[in-house]
């Protein structure tokens, strides 16, 4: 739908939304909140990928969270599976990215919580892109933090 339109640069073939809460704990961004319902590893990678160069492009240090009801492995499903592809992928296209997954939200977010069960995560800080496993997933989560902030600023909204 969006190829015909406008096309792809060089060397992409998957398109992808992303979202943004700038809030008084920090900015967050969720991708892909409206353009794939289900990607697979290879498009979450190119996704995961684009959007670490959005935020770039604001002067902010992406750090990746790839999200998943399975945290570090603890469950072996198609979609934890899925999350762990898109991180192998995305390591061998960009090594330097601070990333990791599949992790829950609350380990995205906390730091603490996240070396509880990972304590050798190269992920430092907040995670302030969380890549979701699917589009209902990331609308759902936007959607919760966007009412759940009294203050700040979204940037799209459906």
């Amino acid at each position: 739908m969006v190829q015909p339109l406008f096309g792809y640069r060089d060397g992409v073939s998957t398109a992808g939304a992303m979202n943004a809460l700038l809030l008084p704990s920090g900015n967050t961004f969720i991708a892909d909140t409206y353009v794939n319902h289900d990607p697979s590893p290879e498009e979450l990678a190119e996704i995961t990928l684009m959007a670490a160069e959005s935020v770039r492009r604001f002067g902010i240090e992406p750090r990746v969270a790839l999200l998943s009801h399975s945290n570090f492995g603890s469950a072996d499903c198609p979609s934890a599976s899925k999350m762990r592809k898109t991180l192998e992928l995305v390591k061998a296209r960009a090594p330097e990215l601070m990333i990791d997954g599949e992790m829950h939200g609350d380990a995205a977010l906390v730091e603490s919580i996240r070396n509880d069960r990972m304590p050798d995560s190269p992920l430092k800080g907040a995670a302030n892109i969380l890549v979701m496993p699917n589009m209902e997933a990331a609308r759902i989560s936007y959607n919760l933090l966007r009412v759940s902030s009294s203050e700040g600023v979204t940037v799209g909204r459906c």
